[in-house]
């Protein structure tokens, strides 16, 4: 009965328990697929609005169509009638604003304003100043009767009736306003910082050429941002705060390094701002995988502690209290995934590889073994992890086969590797790619989404494993799609299924909306309440139905043979793991997981999960500190261990005469060196000009030589 209850309690936070699905539809009005992610609107009024190519439509609470709404070419506009794709909308009151323009041709558009009832109030085309063809991201903001509209480095104000008040040039990306409605941009054209009343005239203006004004080629940062009656103004190597009149407070540079904001969220709800420092070429190129994270507080002064050290590949959001998402991938324990170890190969790659392999070709997992992945929170003063919840997943297996194949995989890889591989037999294929004859080769592919909300943070999870050469009806795949919401403690309320990739949500009070490649369209009500009482009733379960056992261990821990020995063992290797446990004592897995359950809860023990995926057991002594026990459970993966060892006599190696000293292939050891340097501990010679190589952070470096010596011993005591 107990394990019954333990069993339905898990399985209600698994499906859903803290949520309840209020709809989900399908057809035109639920178009939110590939390069449509700004075809789908939440601002806030308690209306859904999506676009499908040719209509707006507008759904209520209940999932039932409100209105739906042709868009019209007044002006003539979409000449060569390709279908309308939304490009940014706002709403004030119940009226609602939407730029509308031809899929391919995005210079071309439509300011649409559309009143409660769904009829048109006015249409306005977008001919301003086009005379450089520069793309630019659209931007639309509405407050009290006046439109904010940005298009093609023309930032412009209307008023209720669609008039011009104020047109200005030369700003690449959309202004920032206050909650006065006072606008500010940056003029590049001027090279200043201006403010402008929402009647468009010219409040201020703050000369900016000695100050290296960001201007980024690849991630546009410009437009200075308002925070708590403050702007912010982004330099090339940092950022200058002014007050709402123009006069500087303070600046802060950072003269041989490169900054921009998080994008998402550059402040917390404490007002700290989040940098990124990397180090940028001549040639503009960026060097993201050396760069790290800082926080400045509102009064300028930065946050001291460690500084995190991250791949600009992870997805990284901001968040409050001072802590930053970060979301790693997880693989599964015993793959080692050589084929994927700096970045997933498409399709058409994995084929490209296995043909040049020929009869030589290895994999090194099974098409069930998912990535999946970890979100984590860090403190970014201090490196310290504050919690890590690996996603769960929902896998399926299927034959591959012309109908499928799309939903599997997402629209934009390329698939027509597999309509040529179909054109052959089987024999024929293998016979003139040289491959030996039924060799397959297993992909993958992960699409994820990390959205912050205000009290819960939403991700979305699409994963799979595919069989190249992909012969219908005969290749399989094993896919997992989901949607997950976790508190701001990391506890995950609630994992729901999909039955394909989700191209979008968003999250309007406590619904979550999403759109999935299968062209369906769902909302989820978020009940935080209930996902945190099943999070509570799971842990009361574990807390008092099990009281009397652990009770009964209690009053005999220390008379128990095996679970002293359990006890010894994790005092004598510490950063153990079950299986090393198991082993290491000639023990049933089943009995040392039993024993350790015992000693976490009588507080013996303590678990570490560094990585995510391994769980690692230390004495609750107090004898290792949480920056040594991340060490050390990295030690206890034997690669790891050696190239620390390595790199510690031998600083500045390049990843192939390093591979040479471990005797491992160059990618895996590039793989180990990434992690390495994504965790703080390595980082690239700064003394070598012509190459990457390694060496190992000053400030860990006596602490490693300590460790290794002490890894096999009851204490790791800093020195």
């Amino acid at each position: 009965m107990l394990i019954l209850l333990a069993f339905t309690l898990c399985l209600a936070i698994l499906s859903g328990g803290g949520a309840s699905e209020k709809w989900a539809i399908s057809g035109p009005v639920a178009h939110t697929g590939l390069w449509a992610y700004d075809n789908m609107y939440t601002p806030g009024n308690g209306v859904l609005y999506t676009v499908d190519g040719s209509s707006v439509y507008a759904i209520g609470e209940d999932g039932k169509v409100i209105w739906s709404l042709p868009i019209q070419d007044k002006y003539e506009i979409n000449t060569k009638n390709e279908k309308w794709a939304g490009m940014a909308a706002a709403a004030d009151g119940q009226d609602f604003y939407i730029i509308v323009g031809p899929g391919n041709q995005p210079e071309k558009g439509e300011l649409l304003a559309i009143a409660p009832d769904g009829t048109t109030r006015w249409i306005a085309p977008l001919t301003f100043n086009l005379a450089q063809y520069v793309y630019t991201q659209p931007g639309l903001y509405v407050r009290d009767g006046r439109i904010y509209l940005h298009h093609y480095r023309n930032q412009v104000i209307l008023d209720a009736n669609s008039s011009v008040l104020c047109n200005i040039y030369g700003v690449y990306e959309p202004a920032t306003i206050d909650d006065a409605g006072n606008m500010y941009v940056y003029s590049r054209d001027n090279g200043t910082i201006e403010s402008y009343d929402r009647d468009g005239a010219l409040r201020w203006s703050h000369a900016t050429g000695y100050y290296n004004v960001s201007v980024l080629t690849y991630f546009p940062v410009e437009q200075p941002y308002c925070n708590n009656g403050t702007v912010y103004v982004w330099l090339n190597n940092g950022v200058m705060m002014l007050d709402s009149n123009g006069q500087k407070e303070w600046v802060k540079e950072y003269p041989d390094e490169n900054t921009f904001p998080d994008f998402y969220t550059p402040f917390d709800s404490q007002g700290d701002l989040y940098l990124r420092h990397y180090n940028l070429g001549s040639d503009h190129e960026g060097n993201f995988n050396g760069s790290y994270l800082s926080m400045i507080r509102p009064d300028g002064s930065e946050a001291t502690g460690v500084r995190h050290y991250v791949s600009y590949l992870q997805l990284i959001r901001g968040l409050s209290g001072g802590a930053y998402y970060q979301a790693m991938r997880v693989v599964p324990e015993g793959v080692n995934d050589t084929l994927n170890a700096d970045y997933y190969k498409d399709p058409g790659t994995v084929e490209f590889i296995l043909a040049q392999a020929g009869g030589n070709w290895k994999n090194y997992r099974s098409i069930d073994q998912l990535d999946t992945y970890a979100i984590r929170a860090v403190d970014i003063s201090t490196d310290g992890e504050r919690w890590n919840t690996t996603l769960p997943l929902f896998p399926h297996k299927i034959t591959l086969d012309a109908s499928n194949i799309g939903l599997v995989m997402p629209p934009y890889l390329d698939l027509s590797y597999a309509a040529k591989e179909n054109q052959a037999t089987p024999e024929e294929w293998y016979k003139n790619t040289k491959v030996s004859n039924g060799t397959t080769a297993i992909g993958s592919w992960t699409d994820l989404e990390l959205m912050p909300g205000k009290n819960v943070t939403y991700v979305s999870l699409w994963t799979f494993n595919y069989e190249v050469p992909t012969f219908y009806g005969k290749a399989e795949a094993d896919y997992s799609g989901g949607i997950y919401a976790l508190d701001k403690d990391g506890k995950l309320l609630w994992a729901k299924p999909t039955g394909a990739r989700v191209t979008d949500m968003k999250e309007s009070n406590g619904t979550i909306y999403y759109g999935t490649d299968d062209g369906r369209l769902s909302a989820t009500k978020i009940n935080i309440a209930a996902g945190l009482a099943l999070t509570a009733a799971f842990y009361l379960f574990i807390r008092f139905f099990m009281a009397g056992a652990v009770a009964r261990a209690r009053s005999r821990l220390d008379s128990n043979e095996n679970r002293n020995v359990v006890l010894k063992f994790i005092a004598d290797n510490p950063g153990s793991g079950l299986y090393d446990i198991s082993k290491g004592l000639g023990m049933n897995v089943g009995t040392a997981r039993y024993h350790l359950l015992i000693l976490s809860v009588n507080r013996r023990v303590a678990s570490f999960r560094p990585d995510g995926k391994h769980i690692r057991y230390f004495t609750n002594s107090g004898s290792c500190r949480p920056d040594e026990r991340s060490i050390i459970s990295l030690m206890r993966r034997d690669a790891m261990k050696r190239a620390l060892g390595v790199l510690l006599k031998n600083p500045g190696l390049s990843n192939r005469e390093l591979s040479r000293e471990l005797n491992m292939l160059d990618s895996a050891t590039a793989r180990y060196m990434k992690e390495l340097v994504e965790r703080g501990i390595v980082e690239n010679d700064p003394s070598s000009q012509s190459r990457t190589s390694y060496m190992i952070r000053s400030e860990y470096r006596e602490k490693i030589a300590f460790l290794l010596e002490r890894v096999d011993s009851p204490a790791c005591a800093t020195p």
